[in-house]
């Protein structure tokens, strides 16, 4: 199957309203001429928290996914007829909330939504793993959920999405493939550091690589985060890549070119699970 996919790079701004206007302005342009099928905006494209804002404050900003952005996020699938996958601060049921958060911490989840072309909710993934790492603790401004992505079926593949920080757990990747996933979508907000932005790169190349599935990471530009947004196919090789700025990024993928990386590269069916002691979608025996 073929389709384009567009990556909306872009800086988000501390004002949601003005979000939805970049949104709708990208949308716009990826539909003109030839239609894009699906168009991937960041990890937290809702909001960028005004800097020195504490996590109360941070989180004041959160909001349901019955709220006022993901409802005109919906109008706007709807509208173009456009699948679309964005990032946003949802804040929790009281029923969603784990022990011990009851007393009002203030903590949300860092979610995607998955829409297709009716504007209709078909996932939603709430980030499992969080950002504890190079002196950051995303945990304590978020709750991790509780529960991988399940692979969707879709008019142009089955995608699976994953978030950001999350490149870094091949389990994660792994166990999408091994559930049919042919495209990984990974919507992030990867932050400057030494080699950072070599690191994205070569993660989200290797993540498809060894799964043979083609791999789209949409990055946040701006704020401290690095651009570089990127496409790689099921052999690692890359197929486009952004700059530092706001940039559209037009992949187009055909899922046909799976099944020849598997026949030249079949390491998924020479997987030996019973050997290595641990899950990867299919259960060891022991």
């Amino acid at each position: 199957m073929k389709s384009t996919i567009v990556l909306a790079q872009l800086s988000p701004l501390s004002d949601i309203e003005e979000n939805v206007k970049k949104a709708e302005a990208a949308v716009r342009e990826a539909c003109s001429g030839q239609q894009a099928d699906m168009i991937v905006f960041p990890e937290s494209f809702m909001i960028r928290i005004p800097e020195h804002s504490g996590i109360r404050s941070e989180n004041d900003f959160a909001q349901r996914l019955d709220g006022l952005f993901v409802q005109a996020m919906r109008k706007l699938a709807e509208q173009y007829g456009i699948w679309m996958v964005f990032g946003m601060r949802e804040r929790p049921d009281d029923s969603m909330l784990p022990q011990g958060d009851q007393e009002g911490t203030g903590r949300v989840f860092n979610t995607t939504v998955l829409l297709d072309s009716r504007g209709k909710i078909v996932s939603v993934y709430r980030k499992t793993h969080l950002y504890d790492a190079f002196g950051f603790r995303e945990s304590d401004q978020y709750l991790a959920g509780d529960s991988l992505f399940t692979p969707v079926d879709t008019p142009f593949g089955k995608i699976a999405v994953f978030v950001c920080y999350e490149l870094r757990f091949p389990e994660i990747a792994r166990r999408m493939a091994l559930e049919g996933a042919q495209i990984i979508l990974v919507p992030a907000a990867w932050y400057q550091g030494p080699s950072k932005k070599e690191q994205f790169q070569m993660l989200a190349r290797t993540r498809a690589l060894e799964n043979t599935v083609f791999l789209l990471a949409c990055n946040q530009c701006g704020g401290g985060t690095t651009g570089g947004s990127l496409a790689a196919d099921p052999m690692g090789r890359i197929m486009a890549e952004a700059g530092e700025g706001e940039q559209l990024l037009t992949i187009h993928v055909d899922t046909g070119q799976i099944s020849e990386a598997r026949r030249r590269l079949p390491c998924l069916e020479q997987r030996h699970p019973e050997l290595y002691g641990c899950v990867f979608g299919d259960r060891a025996e022991n």
